[in-house]
């Protein structure tokens, strides 16, 4: 018999699918609330039959003290810039950043 039953599989989707960096253990404890208690492993086979695939993160490199030294002169140089000037540059993505 499956361990998992219908319902609670189509939670343990939803719930995958709504926060794709949650953990095997966060997954786990939601399928226990709902009652059933279940291993690890077998909601990771459900979730692989569906696609959805545990990965890792890949971790953005944190600025260096030379990276934020000139992004502060291209800043401070472009401050003044007139409306014309704007209109050429091509916005195409933004960067958080944290100083």
């Amino acid at each position: 018999p499956r361990k998992l039953t219908g319902r609670a599989r189509r939670a343990l989707i939803r719930e995958a699918a709504k926060r794709p960096m949650v953990t095997l253990d966060e997954l786990q404890r939601s399928t226990a609330e709902v009652g059933e208690s279940v291993h690890g492993t077998t909601i990771s086979r459900a979730l692989d039959k569906l696609g959805l695939y545990g990965r890792e993160a890949r971790r953005k490199p944190l600025l260096k003290q030379s990276h934020k030294k000139s992004r502060l002169q291209f800043a401070t140089s472009h401050v003044g810039g007139t409306a014309n000037m704007w209109r050429k540059v091509l916005w195409s993505d933004e960067t958080k950043i944290e100083v």
